[in-house]
């Protein structure tokens, strides 16, 4: 249950011609983890990574097709129907066309992609002259409303006709501009900081007003030729237009909808042989060549080992050199983690913090019982309890992904969530505490009028977790094989000796107050103080040990190794006072809730602190828990940073 998975290590090396068979056997297996960092002199590691690109860039064409078709807007949904969806199964999915070939997928690909650049540029062609269309509209219904004709406008054999928009703060400049000359103009109200100007005047002053109207950013409105001079007529025949250009397009559209459909029936059968390929192109990159053998090397789970073998060479008819190795100290082999029932939801707290090395133990089910015992101590209450236990279980049953979080993670949130209740419904009972009050007289202790005695069993509770860290340390150093790690390093043995004889002395001085503690508890004092001295001394001794002479070098990181230690011990174990101190928060808030009943209520003060207890200090709990469990407990003996066992899994073609 504290380790991981036993591993071992294989070799296979075949004939090349049998690359492909092997891939997809080891793939069908699904046991394997596939390892790059291994190869032997001769053989050299596969390069296919173009063969890689050209299928990615297959399925990123796919996606583009399939974001370019013609899809109905997303409906909305409400927050408690997405609740509601979460608890239903998946429907069973379509079954899908026949596996079409990978030659076949992008030569239907291509083809599609034809038809579509062909439609939407006849589409964007249509929408360019619609929206000139709308333009022309624009204009000329401009024109009616100011009374003026089509032909109004323009260059004639004396005179021209100007009209269009100018910002009205440029007006008094237009009227300096047209003084002395035989322009004029005239101005009614337009668009929003803007006026609407009719300019006329003789041909010989054009030129000049024109520069002017340049510098003045003048809006000119222009009709092409050939238009009826009526602006209402030219509005109706536009707008007729129009109407058959989108004609145009919704033809357009119901072609790109037939394109759509056809794709959609045949795309279930596209991404499955794309991703699969993709995977055996993936696992081929792992292997090593010579011009005709390929190398295989991974790691397989010891308890499948047997059959992994037997397939293979079922498989090959024993053209396949094998061999399992045990793991040395010097791999690093995947991690595995094979905790069941309720231990497997709290494995997301072991990997948030790192996936375990494979020659440290596994910390979940340690975890499990301190962080929910930490939680329920902070946090006892039948009551509230419960809520977390109908929380977490609906959690469970949740299929599907919520808020963004993964389905996997939700379910595990829930296991921890529900489990947590439990613990807090058990603290309640010892606390006497149902949704805050005080239902009946405390089976254990009373956070709120026993103080001291809630601070004590805090305090406790720290010095058995910090122990039970040093503890796993010692273990996890025996594994490695490193016996001056498990007795001298930071936290081994020598530190353990001298934390227990520590504390020891210090709850003995507690109680009296008095230095004579230390004489008439003298082996304590002595054991303590030798193991403080020797942490001091530790890395001079490892070197010694390892025929390192720095002698200085070694004395000052070994000072300031010991008033570390020193000091962190002290530290940690103080930080569990945070535990009385949120169990008498706790039910200080039941108190609270009490004097509030006087002002609004009974009732509503207890189901309003309720809520908030439950949202804000049910969060701040979770949170000191892991601060607890992370600080505290998991720098005493966790160094993570574990490969995470991935097996190369190839659906059935």
């Amino acid at each position: 249950m504290l380790k991981p998975a036993l591993m071992k290590v294989f070799y296979l090396a075949f004939p090349t011609q049998k690359e492909d068979e092997i891939i997809e056997k080891v793939g069908a297996f699904g046991a394997v983890h596939l390892s790059k960092e291994y190869t032997i002199k001769g053989f050299s590691k596969i390069d296919n990574i173009e063969t890689c690109e050209k299928y990615e860039k297959l399925r990123q064409r796919i996606n583009t097709i399939l974001s370019t078709l013609v899809e109905e807007k997303p409906k909305r949904i409400s927050f408690v129907e997405k609740l509601r969806s979460g608890f239903k199964r998946d429907s069973p999915p379509p079954i899908a066309a026949a596996r079409a070939s990978l030659e076949d997928v992008e030569k239907h690909v291509s083809e599609v992609e034809r038809e579509l650049d062909a439609r939407l540029s006849v589409l964007d062609r249509i929408q360019t002259e619609i929206n000139n269309l709308r333009s022309l509209v624009n204009k000329a219904t401009l024109f009616k409303k100011y009374g003026m004709r089509i032909d109004d406008v323009g260059d004639f054999e004396y005179l021209f006709v100007k009209a269009g928009f100018l910002n009205n703060e440029f007006l008094p400049k237009l009227r300096r501009y047209v003084e002395g000359t035989s322009i004029k103009y005239l101005d009614r109200p337009g668009r929003k900081r803007e006026s609407f100007v009719a300019i006329t005047g003789l041909n010989e002053d054009k030129s000049r007003i024109e520069e002017a109207l340049t510098l003045l950013n003048f809006g000119e409105i222009t009709f092409p030729k050939g238009l009826n001079s009526d602006p209402k007529e030219v509005v109706a025949q536009t707008e007729k237009v129009i109407s058959e250009k989108q004609e145009e397009i919704e033809k357009i559209k119901g072609e790109l909808e037939v394109i759509s459909d056809e794709f959609m029936k045949k795309g279930p059968s596209f991404e499955p042989l794309i991703r699969r390929t993709l995977k055996i192109e993936e696992a081929r990159s792992c292997l090593s060549r010579t011009q005709t053998l390929s190398l295989m090397h991974g790691w397989i789970p010891e308890k499948k080992m047997r059959q992994f073998k037997d397939a293979v060479e079922d498989a090959t008819k024993g053209t396949i050199f094998m061999k399992f190795e045990d793991p040395t100290p010097d791999d690093n082999p995947p991690v595995q983690l094979e905790n069941k029932g309720v231990f497997s939801y709290f494995d997301l707290l072991t990997r948030l913090r790192g996936m375990p090395n494979y020659f440290e133990i596994d910390p979940t089910p340690v975890t499990t019982i301190l962080f929910t015992t930490m939680f329920g101590f902070m946090f006892g209450d039948i009551g509230q309890g419960f809520v977390f236990v109908v929380l977490g279980y609906m959690f469970i049953r949740l299929r599907k992904g919520f808020l963004g979080i993964p389905a996997g993670a939700i379910k595990k949130l829930g296991g921890i969530m529900l489990v947590c209740g439990v613990s807090s419904m058990f603290f309640g009972a010892l606390y006497g505490t149902i949704f805050l009050h005080e239902a009946f007289h405390p089976l254990f202790i009373n956070p709120l009028h026993e103080l001291t005695g809630i601070i004590i069993v805090a305090l406790m509770f720290g010095v058995i977790q910090l122990s039970l860290g040093l503890i796993l340390n010692i273990a996890n150093e025996l594994q490695r094989k490193n016996m001056i790690g498990a007795v001298l390093g930071g936290h081994g043995l020598i530190a353990l000796m001298y934390y227990i004889g520590g504390v020891m002395l210090a709850v003995r001085f507690s109680s009296r107050m008095s230095l004579d503690t230390f004489l008439e508890n003298l082996p304590l004092t002595i054991i303590a103080l030798g193991a403080l001295i020797l942490i001091f001394l530790s890395p001079l001794l490892e070197g010694f040990l390892e025929g390192e002479r720095k002698i200085i070098d070694k004395l000052m990181m070994g000072f300031g190794h010991g008033l570390e230690t020193f000091i962190a011990f002290l530290t940690n174990s103080i930080s569990y006072i945070r535990l009385a101190a949120f169990a008498l928060a706790h039910a200080a808030l039941g108190l609270s809730a009490t004097i509030l009943g006087n002002l609004i209520g009974i009732l509503p003060s207890f189901l309003l602190l309720n809520i908030l207890v439950i949202l804000i200090e049910g969060m701040a709990t979770i949170i000191q828990s892991m601060r607890l469990t992370y600080y505290e407990f998991y720098t005493k003996f966790y160094s993570g940073g574990g490969l995470s066992y991935r097996p190369f899994v190839l659906e059935r073609a």
